[in-house]
């Protein structure tokens, strides 16, 4: 009897049962989630297309097959946010010694009033898989010699980069767990390498509320935006 085809139909059922489980497995954590998101008022999507080439720094940018997934939409302290299961895959070798690696993270932005230039605080190690920076590229060395020490800062916009990273906003950064966040367009964001934890969207978000409650009225009166007037003071 010739075992190929036997073999063949064995390796189409093996195929055919991984992919079931997997769908399975994730039907599974997708049903928690959508329920925790409708219980704290947000809004829960299984994948959104859209925020895959969004942003350009961060995760964003690397490797093929990118997918923006279990994506939740919200409000925190009046500003809105998406966070969201960012993933994308490298590929390596050939034939036999072909590897495919996939990379997930979760990616946390709240929304900015207006755009702002592009800017990177990145402490040591944060993002460690990214060695090579997709996007800005002008370091810029600050006033603080323990906050060059301990994080690196790239911008679009030097002047903005000193006007956001003002003495008593690197006092903060250092003094807080470091947290590795940038500015692009009209969101501040930050990522982890981690899966989706509804448990830590408001802790990081707020931590990102933090940083843009230390931008200068002045940085945002130069692009047209009153911080006052929109607070009603």
């Amino acid at each position: 009897m010739n075992a190929g085809p036997v073999l063949f139909v064995l390796a189409i059922l093996a195929g055919l049962a991984v992919v079931g489980l997997v769908a399975y497995l994730e039907h599974q954590r997708t049903q928690p989630l959508r329920a925790e998101c409708a219980s704290r008022g947000w809004t829960y999507r299984s994948e959104d297309a859209s925020l895959v080439d969004r942003w350009g720094e961060g995760p964003f940018g690397a490797g093929h097959s990118r997918r923006a997934r279990h994506v939740v939409t919200g409000e925190c302290d009046g500003r809105s946010f998406v966070a969201f299961e960012y993933s994308y895959k490298e590929t390596s070798g050939s034939g036999s010694s072909r590897r495919t690696t996939t990379y997930t993270y979760t990616v946390y932005a709240l929304a900015l009033p207006v755009p702002l230039p592009t800017l990177v605080v990145e402490p040591e190690g944060w993002l460690s898989r990214l060695a090579d920076a997709v996007g800005v590229t002008d370091e810029v060395d600050v006033e603080s010699e323990a906050f060059n020490h301990a994080f690196s800062v790239r911008a679009d916009d030097r002047k903005f980069a000193y006007d956001v990273l003002h003495p008593r906003h690197l006092e903060d950064l250092l003094a807080a767990p470091a947290l590795g966040w940038w500015i692009e367009g009209a969101a501040i964001l930050t990522a982890d390498e981690e899966r989706l934890d509804l448990g830590l969207v408001l802790p990081q978000l707020q931590r990102l509320a933090r940083v843009v409650g230390q931008i200068p009225g002045f940085v945002w009166l130069d692009r047209g935006y009153d911080p006052d007037v929109s607070t009603g003071r």
